[in-house]
């Protein structure tokens, strides 16, 4: 008989600095700056439970995602941003800090599973359950400003910013938010209204 052996998750200590990690209607999110609709509880997140949000682009030629300006970032720090997201009717999703005098941007294909662009950044993707993807995006801040956390879809696979565009099928899901003072993604901290 083969026995498995217990294992322990041996990770530093980290703190999400996103307040509302999982729910995009909270204070922090932002959806006009960049116009989207947000659909709450749109399908099963990776945590098994119906609370993962449609990102869906509004009308018109404009930059479309998701803001989040809850973190204040120290210059010269570096920090990992991550996010779950899930196709939609965009193949791409562009996510990272879009709130320093640089543009710190990867740029993911969903279709294939693939960091296909990375901007004044690093980026990993892991494939989990049921077509989701955990998406990290590593920057080392310039100045001491808030962190422009942004997430959109895209129509290409290589942007140096939030792009231009005006297709409103070019929908992602996204779910567990996170800002790390880390260089690396550690296990998701869900945060339901504070820095967890």
């Amino acid at each position: 008989v083969v026995q498995s052996c217990p294992s322990l998750l041996l990770e530093p200590a980290s703190t999400n600095l996103i307040p509302y990690s999982e729910d995009f209607s909270q204070s922090g999110w932002n959806n006009s700056t960049y116009p989207v609709t947000i659909t709450s509880n749109s399908i099963i997140s990776p945590d098994g439970s119906l609370n993962a949000n449609l990102i869906t682009p509004t009308s018109g030629s404009s930059r479309h995602a998701i803001v989040n300006l809850s973190a204040t970032a120290t210059g010269g720090t570096t920090y990992t941003l991550s996010a779950f997201v899930k196709k939609g009717g965009s193949r791409y999703v562009v996510f990272g800090d879009a709130g320093d005098i640089l543009w710190r941007l990867v740029t993911a294909d969903l279709d294939n599973g693939v960091i296909t662009n990375e901007y004044n950044s690093s980026g990993t993707i892991t494939a989990y359950e049921n077509g989701w993807y955990r998406i990290t995006c590593v920057i080392t801040r310039t100045n001491p400003a808030s962190i422009q956390f942004s997430l959109g879809a895209s129509e290409t696979s290589s942007n140096s910013g939030l792009p231009f565009f005006d297709n409103t099928s070019l929908s992602v899901y996204a779910y567990g938010c996170q800002i790390e003072t880390l260089s690396y993604a550690t296990s998701y901290i869900p945060n339901f209204g504070q820095s967890a």
